[in-house]
């Protein structure tokens, strides 16, 4: 019953960033964006291990839909493994729909318990989180996994990414979602 190839809502979550494996790679690739002058800020963060997944909500957190990152613009639907769920406590975000984009992660000892529960023996949290997602089960396997959330775009987002990171960490600190306008923190 899933669906391939459905086109995302918030193609700006659907894509991804230069990734780096080592300092040296780092160093080389801002060696190389030193000549381009549209370099402006730059951002770093941690790679995170897992799948990647872009939730869209109503504007009171419920989930309406979630498909992976896939290709060009087209995921799969995995909507069955958050559904029924209302994130953000249904906090009126003011904008009829926004879109976050998590990782979805699994600890090792996530791992564990699920091999324990399910008396199956799961090798590692990333495949073991691909094979969650995937499932027909998935919803659920919700327990043992984590959503990590990377990014997020709402209807008439123009705010750049330094500024979507700061109210997303707003968003997930505080418990419940601050009005769009309240930039204050």
């Amino acid at each position: 019953d899933r669906q391939a190839g459905v086109a995302h809502d918030w193609p700006l979550l659907s894509g991804w960033l230069a990734k780096a494996a080592s300092l040296d790679e780092v160093s080389d690739w801002l060696g190389r964006c030193s000549d381009d002058r549209h370099v402006g800020n730059m951002l770093g963060s941690p790679k995170w291990d897992g799948m990647s997944i872009v939730v869209t909500y109503d504007r009171h957190g419920n989930v309406q839909r979630a498909l992976t990152r896939g290709d060009d613009g087209l995921g799969v639907d995995v909507t069955r493994l958050l559904a029924g769920e209302s994130h953000f406590g249904g906090t009126d975000f003011e904008v009829e729909r926004f879109g976050v984009k998590y990782e979805v992660v699994m600890s090792w000892s996530a791992v564990e318990r699920m091999s324990e529960d399910l008396g199956k023996v799961y090798k590692n949290p990333r495949n073991t989180v691909a094979g969650i997602v995937a499932s027909d089960e998935s919803a659920s396997r919700r327990q043992y996994i984590t959503l990590v959330p990377l990014d997020i775009e709402w209807d008439g987002c123009e705010d750049d990414r330094l500024a979507r990171i700061e109210f997303m960490q707003r968003l997930f600190q505080g418990g419940s979602i601050p009005r769009r306008h309240d930039q204050s923190g």
